[in-house]
């Protein structure tokens, strides 16, 4: 009971020694560029994986917007896609209203700016699904598709976007190396089990950027 109750208070401790770093963490993650009204010549709507931290980008959109913006020498807006991010959300093949959020960002781009559409983990399957669910006239606005440990993978893009498509998966992440049925439950619950490879890909983000400027220029 003593170790139950100390773990207890250890924890609480913890927690609260964190809770101003974890904050800080949230609004360095965190960008909401379209809120504003902004309308430059490049815009990056990412989304970030399953159970990441605070924030709207993660662990792999927050580096990979950095990387980009250097890459592309400015012109740069940056929205992040606010979703639950639940481990039901990417057993069911993606949260619906995370897809529909980021939808609604591309819809609200201006039309003048190039998209680049991206996202980690379930997070790549909301890419999927938003081309998927996107109207052909606005499907027009994205110029370049990246993912990163993507679920989906081995699905093309339709409307005309599979070419300007790049996808990272690494050896050994189960997430993005195998495939289940949709329908297969016990498949998509035993391969959601994240191991080490799945949260290397903060060390793409530099090629990613360098192949989007190729391709956006």
């Amino acid at each position: 009971m003593r170790v139950a109750v100390a773990t207890v208070a250890a924890f609480s401790l913890f927690q609260g020694l964190n809770a101003a770093p974890a904050k800080l963490e949230a609004r360095q993650n965190t960008r909401h560029d379209l809120q504003s009204g902004a309308c430059t010549k490049y815009t990056l709507i990412f989304a970030r994986g399953t159970a990441e931290p605070a924030g709207n980008l993660g662990s792999v959109g927050t580096p990979f917007a950095a990387a980009l913006a250097a890459a592309l020498g400015g012109g740069l807006s940056v929205q992040g896609v606010d979703y639950g991010a639940s481990a039901q959300g990417a057993i069911a093949g993606g949260d619906p209203a995370g897809t529909q959020a980021m939808v609604n960002w591309v819809n609200a781009a201006c039309s003048d700016t190039k998209i680049i559409l991206g996202g980690y983990s379930q997070g790549a399957q909301l890419v999927h699904n938003s081309v998927t669910a996107l109207a052909q006239a606005q499907a027009n606005k994205i110029h370049a598709i990246v993912t990163f440990g993507d679920p989906k993978k081995s699905e093309a893009y339709g409307k005309g976007l599979q070419a300007k498509s790049m996808t990272y998966c690494h050896a050994g992440d189960t997430i993005c190396a195998v495939t289940c049925a949709p329908t297969n439950y016990m498949c998509l619950i035993q391969n959601m089990q994240v191991q080490p490879p799945h949260t290397t890909y903060p060390q793409d983000v530099a090629t990613a950027a360098a192949w989007v400027k190729s391709i956006v220029g």
